[in-house]
């Protein structure tokens, strides 16, 4: 395991600052594009949790008071 380690820090070391802003830039679109997406799926879900009028409570309630 710390080969592993050791050979990852080679790899990191070994690029240049160009390609770190360039890995790092392009980590953080994709955790964006992720969150966004993430996003939408949220106001997808809330809009189509909305409770529709139930007439059957209002049929049961007529019921009961005749």
């Amino acid at each position: 395991m710390k080969e592993v380690f050791r050979d990852f820090w080679g790899f990191i070391y070994s690029l240049n600052l160009g390609d770190l802003f360039f890995y790092i830039a392009t980590f953080l679109v994709i955790i964006l594009f992720v969150y966004v997406i993430y996003l939408l799926k949220c106001s997808e879900q809330e809009e189509n949790m909305e409770e529709p009028f139930n007439d059957d409570i209002l049929s049961l309630l007529e019921v009961t008071k005749q």
